[in-house]
């Protein structure tokens, strides 16, 4: 069977019930930790906050059916790279023939702009664990700019306006980032 629902629907049920949200580390309260709502499947997304515009998210979870969320079009003022550590997921947009599978041992890097409605499709074969870690344009200027925050011409397509197309790239994590991403699941 198959669950399908809208992305504000599913924000709806998975913030609905505050006793589910727990801080990770009862002395940071940057570090918040959502148990899944038990209707789609058990585990857990922890959202920390790095610092002001610099956010790290791990989502381990599986699901008990197949569900399919429809995202609708939205601005983007970050940097993203997601990298899937096991299970797969499917995004295609409502009005394009674009399409992405996200499986293991994959990463997807985008950046600002527009992004297309989309459907995504979270597979149940395998459990899902995924680390996603975001800054704002802002902030990414400030680290890889001059003094001025002006950001070289080739990062440039990092840092485009939200009236821009959005930049996506996806690909094979390198041993060097999978290396990192183990450490960040495993860092006490």
């Amino acid at each position: 069977m198959t669950i399908t629902i809208s992305r504000n629907y599913f924000w709806e049920i998975f913030f609905e019930d505050e006793p589910i949200k727990q801080q990770y580390d009862p002395s940071d309260e940057f570090d918040i930790l959502w148990q899944y709502p038990s209707q789609f499947g058990e585990g857990y997304n922890r959202k920390i906050q790095l610092r002001e515009g610099l956010g790290l998210l791990i989502s381990n979870y599986q699901l008990h059916e197949r569900l399919v969320v429809k995202v609708p079009e939205r601005n983007s003022d970050a940097v993203q790279y997601d990298f899937n550590v096991s299970g797969s997921s499917e995004m295609r947009d409502v009005h394009t023939t674009n399409y992405r599978v996200e499986g293991a041992g994959q990463y997807h890097l985008l950046s600002g702009g527009a992004l297309p409605s989309q459907i995504g499709a979270i597979s149940t074969t395998q459990p899902h664990l995924a680390i996603s870690v975001w800054m704002t344009h802002q902030l990414f200027r400030s680290f890889a700019g001059n003094a001025h925050r002006e950001v070289s011409s080739s990062l440039q397509h990092l840092t485009c306006q939200l009236t821009q197309e959005l930049y996506q790239r996806q690909g094979i994590t390198t041993p060097a980032m999978q290396a990192i991403v183990q450490q960040i699941l495993r860092c006490p």
